[in-house]
């Protein structure tokens, strides 16, 4: 493939070897996630399987080479390829998509019952195009099939398509909206973009006569990955033979704490994850306290409520704690999407005037693709989005407020990717919640409330490892290594496409294999979570929702705090306190790692104040292990955990 002045182009080489990695990958990832119940390969935005295969690529295959034939070594531009292809494409076969995806097409018949009259109530809403209602079909995908006749491919051919144009418009959306972002914010804003600093020190080319890149002849980074391995092997071991003894990181909490206020500390997680640590002595030290920090505000608030009898909400969809705390967390998310175009004008204003002009601006050809076809790429995903909503949920109204909400998590949480380094985010919000308890149920049809949560559901609420980030990570990284970024692009893209049909059809022949309800691993993918748009609608015809002054209220709060918050930021250099705790301090991802990030900050801070930067610069080693310890053991614990019938987990599911 091409590159511009100065930059090296993708190999044919590098597509082809990243194309069978994500094959594989996508192949494996749903019986390793949902029948093992093993780490999961991808999970964050650092997937681990990704990075397993680049270090094998790396340690291994290049090594050999090196030696025998250095000519035929990959070069880094080349590895740079093969792990964006596997990177984009890893979250497909499970929480980027088709983990929500497979199941909410054909759960809905298996759980409807005489009692809830669900079939006549609920699932006579949803379009016939968006799921399968045929009996012997539905049956054995929750009971396997063992011998009792073939996959019914036929009936999955339809709604697989249909809402594979969904999925087409919307990953034309996450590449072409990369493609915008990027100079504002690599460039202007300069984001630090802490998760893509690794694999670009891990393919850097070796000194002259070397074998190994620099990062992997540090004796500081081997000797943290040796100490990690020895307390992964002991903590694994002991799920197979309980007389090994087990180093615990995982497994502390809070507990027996009772009176008003205290109770509610009970079961907060007090959880060490080398990864997270390693990945918070290069997150800046503003970031760091505000993840730590905001949760325990979080924590104390619910605190101080219980302790003056107040009773807080739960959200009725979404991810968050609160449903106060969820309202404020989507009115700054809101306020945040608007500051990020609002700050970056100029140059989104640069790019939207190339739909009519025709002179590129500076720099323009060395982007992944031009920016007039950037603009249009995603005016057209949207406006395809809109139009499937629209004709499937016959509601204008509802489409528009779960794509805007939508849009404005994939901003955000990429936002929070690039800028902070967070590695596992969800949003605490639900778009097609929000719509609801702000202006009324009545204002919507019942057939428009259950499309939008169905769609939302499986495309814009588990985002712990969805494209958009990938995409920006990757494009960060192709500028010290000067690799084509248009190149990058092609690469991104095919990886998709070929992502998107291996995961399809793993995902569904695995619970035929094995039945999904009697021989799968995670009842939250085959149960709980294909239930929530069902219960959601059910609750809205059993109660009529009229609008909410509160919620307007905690949405506007929210979006004022967040403005004023910026704005300081931006005016008074005395305050450093970073907006990224706040919007996600209700959120489950937080309540595992915020500790780790408390630990990291202490670490970190301890280590500037005893020795400065240079104490800090020799240090960085031993952090770096603990990231690279961290994904070589849950790569390892991958293929380890099916051979010793163990379900050994790195990293939170």
């Amino acid at each position: 493939m091409s590159a511009a002045p100065g930059r090296r182009p993708v190999t044919l080489r590098a597509v082809l070897i990243g194309l069978f990695a994500t094959v594989v990958l996508c192949g494996l990832t749903p019986y390793n996630d949902f029948r093992i119940a093993a780490t999961y390969i991808a999970g964050n935005h650092m997937p681990i399987g990704s990075f397993f295969l680049l270090a094998l690529l790396v340690l291994g295959v290049n090594v050999v080479l090196r030696a025998v034939r250095p000519g035929w070594a990959l070069q880094p531009g080349e590895l740079l390829t093969i792990w964006a292809m596997t990177a984009v494409s890893s979250g497909l076969p499970s929480s980027g998509l088709f983990r929500y995806l497979t199941p909410h097409i054909i759960a809905g018949l298996h759980y409807a019952t005489p009692e809830n009259h669900w079939d006549e109530r609920i699932l006579s809403q949803l379009p016939v195009a968006l799921q399968i209602r045929d009996p012997a079909a539905v049956r054995f995908f929750f009971d396997g099939l063992h011998g009792r006749g073939a996959i019914p491919w036929g009936l999955w051919l339809r709604p697989m398509l249909v809402y594979g144009v969904f999925s087409a418009a919307l990953f034309t959306v996450f590449l072409c909206l990369g493609v915008v972002l990027r100079r504002q914010w690599v460039e202007h804003e300069r984001f630090t973009f802490p998760i893509a600093q690794l694999p670009v020190e891990m393919v850097r080319e070796p000194e002259s006569g070397a074998l190994l890149p620099p990062l992997f002849r540090s004796t500081g980074m081997w000797a943290t990955v040796v100490i990690l391995t020895i307390i992964h092997t002991f903590n694994g071991m002991h799920q197979v033979y309980s007389a090994v003894p087990q180093v615990g990181l995982y497994q502390w909490h809070l507990e027996g704490l009772v009176g008003r206020g205290w109770k509610t500390w009970n079961w907060v997680r007090l959880s060490v994850y080398p990864l997270t640590v390693g990945f918070s002595y290069f997150i800046s030290n503003e970031v760091l306290l505000s993840l730590w920090l905001f949760y325990a505000l979080f924590r104390a608030e619910l605190a101080i409520l219980d302790a003056c009898g107040v009773q807080w909400a739960g959200p009725g969809a979404g991810y968050g704690y609160a449903l106060f705390s969820s309202q404020q967390a989507a009115g700054a998310a809101l306020a945040l999407t608007v500051w990020v175009f609002f700050t970056g004008r100029g140059h989104f204003g640069r790019v939207l005037a190339r739909l009519w002009r025709r002179t590129h601006e500076p720099g323009e050809r060395e982007e992944g693709l031009g920016y007039r076809a950037a603009v249009v790429g995603f005016l057209a995903g949207v406006a395809v989005m809109l139009a499937w909503l629209v004709r499937f949920g016959g509601s204008y109204t509802m489409a528009a407020s779960v794509l805007v909400f939508s849009l404005v998590s994939f901003v955000t949480l990429t936002w929070l990717v690039a800028q902070a380094g967070l590695l596992f985010v969800q949003p605490v919000w639900a778009g097609r919640e929000l719509a609801v308890r702000l202006g009324g149920s009545r204002m919507f049809s019942p057939r428009s409330i259950l499309v939008g949560a169905e769609v939302e559901h499986i495309f814009g609420m588990d985002l712990r490892e969805f494209v958009l980030p990938h995409v920006m990570n990757v494009q960060k990284a192709s500028d010290p290594l000067h690799t084509s970024r248009r190149g990058l692009f092609l690469a991104m893209a095919l990886a998709l496409v070929a992502g998107y049909v291996v995961s399809a059809y793993a995902t569904i022949r695995l619970p035929y294999d094995y039945g999904a309800e009697v021989g799968l691993n995670n009842p939250w993918t085959y149960k709980n979570s294909p239930m929530l748009p069902l219960q959601f609608l059910d609750s809205l015809l059993t109660k009529p929702m009229a609008a909410s002054t509160t919620s307007w209220w905690g949405v506007i709060g929210g979006g004022v705090g967040m403005w004023a918050v910026m704005v300081l930021r931006a005016n008074v250099p005395w305050f450093r306190l970073h907006p990224a705790g706040f919007i996600i301090a209700s959120g489950y991802p937080l309540s595992c790692f915020w500790f780790s990030f408390l630990l990291g900050w202490l670490l970190k801070n301890a280590i500037l104040k005893a020795g400065g930067l240079r104490l800090y610069r020799r240090a960085r080693p031993i952090f770096l292990g603990l990231v690279v310890g961290d994904c070589l053991n849950g790569g390892l614990w991958v293929i380890l955990s099916p051979l010793l019938h163990v379900r050994y987990q790195i990293l939170p599911g």
